[in-house]
């Protein structure tokens, strides 16, 4: 009977790191992946653990029964199989259709609590009613009650080790959101078996009741990734290692235009692929391309594209560019699963001047290529719209300055409300502790993104200096209005500036300020739903 406690204490514990973990990525395509939904999901699991602890405890102390624990074991695991398809319609109960990402963060924040209050608090609970439960029930005399305990939650712990790294290594990519739930709640029944034999009762109910999660994996909407809150027609949607991906047809900018929408989307968009050509009707993409045309040094450009994405800057300078020099392109993208949508449903080309890697990060990159580049664009998010704040700190702009070749640029878009946006000041203000001549800050028309950029070694040049003759004319009209007076600004170092560095975090809390701020005017403005 002790080896069944044993291996029901490893089970259990292992279905409950699934569990948690698995929460925010089933939340992650209505609610997003940000520090707060984790938040929530960390918290509220960790009090229905504990409350699931002092009430298992007390219910052991009235009725030693494995059978009633197993039975507790079986109702969670149902209640984690149904988590599986609830956090969809929960999403859709509490946020409002059609929802602006700059006026999401206060729906975001409840919603998320609110989801997983309803989805995944209830079968935690019984779970937590587990541990208590087994050492009551293991327990044979006093004199032995420290070693049992210690062994079953030494068990338990084993398993939620076991389960952590199942979870993220194994479960995601094959079997998606829904099915690594199914897969939990399998555990969890299956943790209800050993109890059962050892008891000899109900065997044959307990081992089909924990062969019914297994069955639901051969359905194919176990495995396939839901429809998230993104705007636009579904094209397909996959649960990538790292997050949820979808491709969405957005007419409004452009009759046929495909895009890449990551985790809740809403109005965001991370790739774009119009429905002719390359050029996406003046979004900030179609800019950085003067910055490589300007870039371009004795017949040759070498570009590093930090944060590639679906490749919409690959296939444009590929396309813009390539015709004018030798051109080489290095583009770091974390999740291959960006990539591989890229290449489905973006036309992200197969070209022998691109190469793309994939699971690095971009610091990782910078801090340990050997290569040098005549272009680096820095266009990394998260969060839709927050730049993370180890590829905006004073000590990833020098690594990436010391992969420049001399006369190169390093460049960032940024997102922000104006030339003067505090996130945008600040990241312009490290990037040009880097340069002994400053940064241009160029707002880009009709466009919520900045251009950031500054040159080692060589002469910065500005919109205004810039020699178009022989560029696209597309491109040529780009450029006149990037050099109209007012569009951009030299923005040097001072020495009051506020500098982002890698030990402190007062830079995302600026970000997340300046988007609950942005979330409050549009509400107070009528820009949201009710």
């Amino acid at each position: 009977m002790l080896f069944a406690y044993w291996v029901t204490a490893f089970l259990s514990g292992a279905g409950v790191l699934v569990v948690e973990m698995t929460a925010p990525r089933a939340l992650a395509p209505w609610f997003g992946q940000a520090q707060f939904v984790w938040t929530n999901v960390i918290g509220l699991v960790l009090a229905a653990l504990a409350i699931g602890s002092m009430v298992g405890g007390r219910l052991a102390d009235r009725r030693q029964s494995p059978i009633l624990l197993a039975s507790l074991l079986l109702a969670a695991a149902t209640l984690v199989a149904v988590s599986a398809w609830l956090p969809g319609p929960v999403a859709r109960a509490v946020l409002p259709a059609r929802l602006p990402l700059e006026a999401a963060y206060p729906f975001l924040q409840r919603g998320s609590f609110l989801a997983t209050l309803i989805c995944f608090v209830p079968p935690v609970l019984l779970l937590g009613a587990v541990p208590p439960f087994l050492v009551r029930c293991a327990a044979t005399r006093i004199e032995g009650l420290g070693r049992m305990s210690g062994m079953l939650y030494g068990a338990a712990t084993l398993g939620s080790i076991a389960g952590s790294f199942a979870t993220n290594d194994l479960l995601y990519e094959r079997f998606g959101t829904r099915g690594t739930l199914l897969l939990a709640a399998g555990l969890i029944a299956m943790a209800a078996l050993p109890l059962l034999f050892a008891a000899r009762r109900a065997r044959a109910a307990g081992a089909a009741a924990a062969t019914i999660p297994f069955l639901l994996l051969m359905l194919p909407e176990s495995r396939a990734a839901p429809e998230g809150a993104a705007f636009g027609e579904l094209v397909a949607a996959v649960d990538s290692r790292y997050q949820h991906l979808e491709i969405r047809r957005r007419d409004d900018l452009g009759v046929g235009a495909r895009v890449l929408a990551i985790d809740e989307g809403h109005d965001s968009f991370q790739s774009l692929t119009p429905a002719e050509g390359v050029l996406t009707g003046g979004l900030y993409y179609d800019y950085v391309n003067l910055l490589a045309l300007d870039s371009i040094c004795d017949g040759r450009l070498r570009v590093a594209i930090l944060g590639l994405g679906a490749g919409t800057h690959a296939r444009q300078l590929l396309a813009l560019v390539g015709p004018r020099c030798r051109l080489t392109i290095s583009g770091v993208e974390l999740d291959p699963g960006v990539v591989a949508l890229g290449r489905a449903h973006l036309d992200l080309p197969t070209d022998p001047r691109l190469t793309i890697w994939t699971d690095l990060d971009a610091r990782t990159f910078v801090d340990h290529s050997l290569a040098t580049f005549d272009l680096i664009l820095v266009d990394c998010y998260a969060r839709q719209s927050f730049v993370p704040p180890h590829v905006a700190s004073r000590e990833f702009f020098s690594a990436a300055r010391s992969r420049l070749a001399r006369g190169g640029t390093l460049a960032l878009n940024v997102f922000g409300y104006g030339a003067h946006d505090p996130v945008s000041e600040a990241v312009a203000a490290t990037l040009a502790t880097q340069f002994d001549e400053g940064v241009v800050v160029a707002s880009l028309p009709r466009t919520s993104n900045q251009l950031v950029w500054g040159r080692y070694g060589a002469p910065l040049r500005t919109p205004a200096t810039w020699d178009s003759g022989g560029w696209p004319d597309e491109l040529v009209g780009l450029a006149a209005k990037l050099a109209t007076p007012g569009q951009w600004f030299r923005r040097r170092h001072r020495a009051a500036d506020r500098i982002v560095r890698d030990d402190d975090g007062w830079f995302d809390a600026l970000q997340e300020a300046r988007l609950k701020a942005r979330a409050e005017c549009m509400l107070r403005s009528g820009g949201a739903p009710p």
